[in-house]
């Protein structure tokens, strides 16, 4: 399902599983000082999408969650004129970013009804639906909310047959994410571990069936390029490259501070396009196939959010 309607599974063509086409945080529309121009969003990010798209990119997964601020109408716009497919995302960002506290006293019941609405009718009282759910935590053991959400994410995943992505912190919290879906009784096939920054914790994500994101190409802060390649790079020779996706986690447009503050990465200066001029080249120099290139960007990504093998 994409924000213009449902396509066949193999006109996904080349995917970007974790990427934010616009991004603005809970609260951006209670601040009175500040407001979004819709028309100036759409075209800047119409223009990052078509560059995209020169480089084989047909769909873009747009990872912001339903306690973000979010606006289906401009992802079916962008979609429409940049005419790149964008997949959008029900589920909950993490605890420690704040729920609104109607959220916390709801249920998992409760909760995954949200979801598999927004996925099977439409979001925020639209009739643009989500098309896969996201769920996310922070550093050290998942808080209860965080344990909430996930549940609720398994349970709308066996209603609605979605495939569920994620937002992790550190070494050690996919695997936690991981183990509380199973737990839950979630699909691991059906599953992307995001932000997986070490390659010992990718092993475990990937040994247990799930599917390993190392979708933070060009993020510079949390680890260098050649790093950042040498993962990837050991994932594919360890023989996992059926279960990596490649993504930038990149912000194409934002409103507020968190996107732009000075310690953060400038996800902006890379666009859509880093992973192809920087990083798909160097892949090619270390002997990695365009079958595994195409596994890792084409059919990963249709497995997770279609279930097509």
């Amino acid at each position: 399902m994409t924000v213009t309607g449902e396509v066949r599974p193999d006109q996904l063509g080349r995917t970007l599983i974790h990427e934010h086409v616009f991004a603005a945080l809970p609260g951006f529309d209670l601040d009175v000082r500040d407001s979004l121009d819709d028309d100036e969003a759409v075209k800047t990010s119409v223009e990052v999408l078509r560059a995209a798209k020169e480089f084989g990119v047909q769909t873009v997964v747009d990872a912001a969650p339903l306690n973000w601020y979010r606006r289906p109408d401009l992802l079916e716009r962008i979609s429409e004129e940049s005419e790149v497919f964008i997949v959008a995302c029900t589920g909950l960002y993490t605890e420690r970013m704040g729920w609104p506290f109607h959220f916390k006293l709801l249920s998992e019941v409760d909760l995954a009804e949200i979801f598999a609405i927004e996925l099977g009718q439409g979001m925020s009282h639209s009739a643009i639906r989500a098309g896969v759910i996201k769920i996310a935590s922070g550093e050290g053991p998942l808080g209860k909310y965080d344990q909430r959400a996930i549940v609720a994410a398994v349970t709308a995943q066996r209603a609605t047959g979605a495939g569920i992505i994620t937002h992790t912190t550190g070494p050690t919290g996919g695997l936690d994410q991981l183990r509380a879906i199973e737990d839950a009784g979630g699909d691991p096939s059906r599953v992307m571990i995001g932000h997986m920054d070490n390659v010992e914790s990718a092993r475990a994500v990937a040994d247990r069936g799930a599917f390993v994101g190392m979708d933070r190409v060009g993020h510079y802060r949390q680890m260098s390029h050649d790093d950042r390649l040498g993962l990837i790079l050991s994932m594919i020779e360890l023989g996992y490259a059926s279960q990596v996706l490649l993504s930038h986690d990149a912000v194409v447009y934002s409103k507020g501070r968190w996107f732009v503050a000075e310690d953060t990465p400038h996800w902006k200066h890379y666009g859509l396009t880093f992973l192809f001029r920087e990083v798909l080249p160097r892949l090619r120099e270390h002997g990695v196939s365009a079958d595994v290139l195409d596994a890792m960007l084409i059919v990963n990504p249709r497995r997770v959010l279609a279930g097509i093998y």
